[in-house]
């Protein structure tokens, strides 16, 4: 991982995430490296301040590009601007307004970006009595049956960064996806007001059953895949929601409560637990915490399942993925990223081209796509 601000590990990495997702359109490199070169670390402020400035500025190229009727060029722009945003929006504090004005303005650019994409239609998932704001990412011609991932996030994730993460890489294999903001993710907690569960298994049932109501999905080739925390969520759904093919956990996780008894209340994600728990205290979220574990809950997995995991993770130890791993009883496949391979920081975001190859060559095999 490039360190672009040696003495501030949150913003390096970061920086790297952004750069990696640009390849599909989550930004121009041009553009980040112009804004990092104003960041100053001393400055905190100065994230949010360029980010939202750099947003503002292409998405007002968007619109003249819009009233101009250069339609692709204006969705190009309000996708890095969506990006950008989102971006700016990250290190806000929880309850500051600038929070989520930011997040609507990216939801905005987002929406228009897609629109004259023709593959990715902005969906709803019934849950309760509300619903999972998800985008499905179509791979079907002419209503074929096509194979399908589903994707929850993690602890900070929006279903609008797995759109450039991996959402819009998956029609090139032959793989549709639906990109959800579960319970405590993206527009799940921030518009609907729907914290995290340990039970990750509704949320999962809820996504599949939403694609058993489409005719372009083969519902026997269904994978479930999460990325950071969700390497708790995505192997507890498939543990509980047989329905699931495969399952991906991009980057592992073991005892969610053994990592945050090794961080103090004022760990900076900490205002973020609390809030995708909706808590006011680190005691309660701690004690909340004690469900999110995989001890008794891998061994139950039955579909084939494949962990992937940076060997200097530095957020979720390496002996985490090798404890998950022991404790599968599925086809199984555990693949590590070594500093020399490239990727090997926390879910590959120095490197995430190297964890789309792998997950996609996986899956090829596991769903025999192409026959």
């Amino acid at each position: 991982m490039y360190p672009f601000f040696p003495d501030n590990y949150t913003w390096t990495f970061r920086t790297n995430g952004l750069l990696c997702e640009s390849t599909y359109g989550g930004g121009s490199i041009g553009e980040i490296m112009q804004v990092v070169a104003k960041l100053n670390t001393r400055q905190p402020e100065s994230w949010y301040v360029e980010f939202e400035a750099m947003a503002d500025k292409v998405a007002a190229l968007a619109c003249d590009a819009q009233r101009a009727g250069l339609t692709l060029i204006a969705s190009q722009r309000f996708l890095r601007a969506s990006k950008y945003y989102q971006a700016a929006e990250f290190f806000v504090k929880v309850g500051d307004p600038k929070r989520m004005a930011s997040y609507e303005k990216s939801i905005d650019c987002f929406q228009k970006g897609i629109a004259p994409l023709g593959n990715v239609e902005i969906v709803k998932v019934p849950y309760g009595d509300t619903f999972l704001p998800a985008y499905f990412v179509n791979a079907s011609r002419k209503g074929e049956k096509r194979p399908a991932i589903v994707m929850f996030g993690g602890l900070d994730s929006t279903a609008e960064q797995h759109y450039f993460a991996v959402g819009r890489a998956c029609p090139e294999q032959g793989l549709s996806i639906l990109l959800v903001d579960g319970p405590g993710q993206g527009g799940a907690i921030r518009l609907n007001g729907i914290p995290t569960r340990y039970d990750y298994e509704v949320p999962a049932k809820a996504a599949f059953d939403y694609l058993e109501t489409r005719s372009d999905v083969d519902t026997k080739r269904v994978a479930l895949m999460a990325w950071s925390m969700g390497g708790y969520y995505a192997p507890r759904g498939a543990a509980f929601e047989k329905r699931y093919a495969a399952c991906i956990a991009w980057g592992a996780q073991y005892d969610f409560e053994e990592i945050w008894n090794k961080r103090p209340d004022d760990y900076p994600l900490a205002i973020y637990l609390m809030w995708i728990l909706s808590v006011d205290n680190m005691k309660d979220a701690r004690q909340l915490l004690k469900n999110f574990k995989l001890r008794d809950v891998a061994p139950l997995i039955e579909c084939p399942t494949l962990i992937l995991h940076g060997e200097d993770d530095q957020q979720i130890p390496l002996k985490d993925a090798y404890s998950t791993y022991e404790l599968l009883r599925c086809p199984k496949k555990l693949k590590v990223f070594t500093k020399q391979d490239g990727g090997d920081q926390h879910c590959q975001f120095d490197n995430l081209q190297l964890a789309r190859e792998e997950m996609f060559g996986w899956l090829t095999e596991v769903f025999a796509l192409g026959k």
